[in-house]
């Protein structure tokens, strides 16, 4: 099996989203030596995978929203991979297309748990809309930490 990864988590410090894919990834290679994990970061990094796999640099340091909704995309859609992970809460784009499996890291729902966190109930619906799309979307779907587990 082949993966194509957003390998933007290696842009941050070693936070949850960047541990959490860390600790994925090193383990399905124990358990499954054979994957191959190809990594596309949005713009040059420090950081290596700290898992086996191969990283591709396109060299052309994207804005964030650009990459997520457009770049990174279409890059997947063009691979010849097997499943692409979107790791950073799921925000599968709704141009992807339904023949390539998708998976999805889903890290915080807080937000939509805690009674006014959004200002307003129309973000509040917003960010429930999107996770919805993803859930339906996903083909696998990752769930950090376990409270985001038990509630959806």
């Amino acid at each position: 099996m082949h993966i194509l990864l957003d390998g933007s988590f290696l842009h941050r410090p070693p936070d949850g989203i960047a541990k959490a894919t860390t600790y994925l990834y090193t383990a399905c290679v124990k358990i499954a030596p054979d994957l191959q994990i190809t990594s596309i970061l949005r713009r040059k990094s420090p950081l290596s995978l700290p898992f086996p796999g191969r990283i591709i640099n396109p060299h052309i340091p994207f804005p964030k929203n650009l990459w997520r909704n457009t770049a990174f995309p279409l890059w997947a859609r063009l691979s010849n991979t097997d499943v692409t992970h979107f790791v950073s809460n799921g925000r599968i784009p709704r141009f992807f297309p339904e023949k390539r499996k998708a998976a999805i890291s889903i890290h915080d729902i807080m937000p939509v748990t805690i009674p006014g966190f959004f200002k307003n109930d129309k973000k509040t619906d917003a960010y429930r809309r999107r996770y919805q799309h993803d859930l339906l979307r996903a083909d696998l779907v990752f769930m950090t930490p376990e409270y985001s587990r038990n509630e959806i």
